[in-house]
């Protein structure tokens, strides 16, 4: 019966933890975006369409990258090269393209 009960304890600190992390992962992502759409904005400004950081790809690098932006010695020059390749997956955004979706 403890056994049980420190297990359940343990697990929902698990799942409190797996939520901040992922948090903190998002706001991260967010941040870094913002500075790659900022790059993005200026790159492709005589182009005919606006183009936009794909966030779920920027998400995906971040994810895959994390652990070594903590432990690695030469962080800045990581984050730039995050926000590098965040800059270069990008998607053109195309007026009036919002199409219902049926269910």
């Amino acid at each position: 019966m403890l056994c049980n009960a420190i297990n359940l304890s343990l697990s929902a600190h698990a799942v409190k933890q797996d939520f901040y992390a992922k948090r903190f992962v998002l706001n991260l992502t967010a941040i870094l975006s913002w500075v790659a759409q900022a790059i993005t904005d200026r790159r492709y400004r005589d182009r005919k369409h606006a183009y936009r950081v794909n966030f779920a790809d920027a998400l995906s690098k971040m994810k895959n990258n994390l652990v070594r932006l903590f432990v690695s010695n030469s962080s800045r020059q990581l984050l730039s090269a995050f926000v590098l390749a965040m800059a270069a997956g990008v998607e053109a955004v195309r007026p009036d393209r919002s199409f219902p979706r049926t269910t």
